[in-house]
């Protein structure tokens, strides 16, 4: 497949490690999705399924600038933007009120190959709020038709 077309639906497998005051979690999901190519941008999307049932719609949008932006939305919705050392600010809306966050971008990569259709998604980054660090997060992705 030279392009993937609109709606290629891929498997998408997600590790995310949380570490807060010295304590660390991982959670893997695996789960279906879909995979856009507009212009020279790739759009990852899928729902997420947590261990209680909650349903987070997710879509990574990878720019051709190596850029990665990241939208989940559920009760709490976030939008965050990654850049190699970028250090941007976000809100983070929850049915208490928004909060403004601060996400640093510690590493970034991502790879794509049409054939065969497979990439990977990889970023480190620490979050804070008021200047306080909540915490340092690493996602990877992988993905394959």
């Amino acid at each position: 497949m030279a392009n993937p077309m609109p709606g290629t639906p891929v498997q998408v497998r997600i590790s995310t490690k949380i570490t807060q005051a010295e304590q660390s979690e991982v959670f893997n999901f695996t789960e279906t999705g879909t995979l856009i190519k507009m212009g020279q941008t790739l759009y990852l999307r899928y729902i997420e399924h947590d261990q209680d049932g909650l349903a987070t719609p997710v879509t990574f949008k990878l720019s051709d600038d190596g850029e990665i932006h990241l939208t989940r939305h559920n009760d709490n919705e976030v939008r965050m933007h990654f850049a190699p050392q970028g250090h941007f600010n976000t809100r983070y809306a929850t049915p208490a009120g928004t909060i403004l966050l601060g996400v640093h971008t510690e590493r970034i990569r991502s790879t794509f190959e049409p054939t065969p259709l497979t990439g990977e998604i990889e970023v480190d980054y620490i979050l804070s709020a008021q200047d306080a660090p909540l915490g340092s997060y690493e996602i990877r992705v992988k993905f394959s038709e």
